[in-house]
């Protein structure tokens, strides 16, 4: 019998290659130095990057997170860069039994979607959820015009 997938995105995603740097803002971290990672996709809701095996943010940390969307996706995306606060929601770590082969669902998984998490991540990243707060803003390009 086969699990049924409960959907609870609010926001359709779009893949995107952009970079992300992430900020951790828990007091007790806030030493630590921003995470510079790479975006997989993104929406209003929130973002999925890949990001060094070294993040420490634990599921539910607060974070501020920036995102530069290149020249070239600015058809798609109409703003330059996304800014704000939100939380960690997951952290996808590679497994060593699977990642080296797939099984049946990340097969199909991967003819759909060319980044496929088992396909990308290797030893030293993770992926990691991140929604946003209300507050996020979206920082348009100064004499931008969006046809």
């Amino acid at each position: 019998m086969d699990a049924e997938v409960i959907e609870r995105r609010q926001q359709r995603r779009a893949e995107l290659k952009a970079q992300v740097v992430i900020r951790n803002l828990d007091e007790a971290q806030t030493d630590q130095q921003p995470v510079i990672g790479r975006v997989r996709n993104v929406s209003l809701s929130g973002v999925y990057a890949f990001v060094p095996a070294t993040f420490s943010a634990p599921p539910g940390a607060p974070i501020a997170i920036s995102v530069s969307i290149p020249q070239e996706s600015t058809r798609q995306f109409p703003f330059v860069r996304l800014l704000g606060k939100g939380w960690v929601v997951r952290i996808d770590k590679p497994d060593a039994k699977t990642s080296r082969r797939k099984t049946e669902a990340q097969a199909r998984e991967s003819a759909h979607n060319p980044l496929s998490l088992h396909d990308i991540l290797g030893g030293d990243e993770v992926g990691v959820a991140i929604a946003f707060s209300r507050n996020v803003t979206a920082l348009g390009a100064v004499g931008a015009s969006y046809q």
